[in-house]
């Protein structure tokens, strides 16, 4: 997977395999997970600080935190 934040989009890319596959005796009951590969891409209310993006992981969720664009005031006189 990867994973590019831009100023105003968070692009996701990856392919996602069939596991029924890995496993050797999964039983499924109810399975609507797209397999093969995808893109995704979220755009943003407002522009972010795309150097200072970070991603946490847990328990296969993903979380993207994005600190807000700084906006420097310019005064005209």
């Amino acid at each position: 997977m990867k994973i590019e934040v831009n100023e105003e989009v968070i692009s996701i890319n990856g392919c996602r395999k069939d596991f029924k596959e890995t496993f050797t005796h999964a039983i499924v009951h109810h399975a609507k997970i797209p397999v093969g590969e995808f893109k995704l891409e979220i755009p943003l209310n407002c522009r972010v600080e795309s150097k200072e993006a970070t991603l946490q992981r847990d328990e296969g969720l993903y979380k993207i935190l994005c600190p807000k664009r700084k906006v420097i005031p310019t005064y005209l006189e």
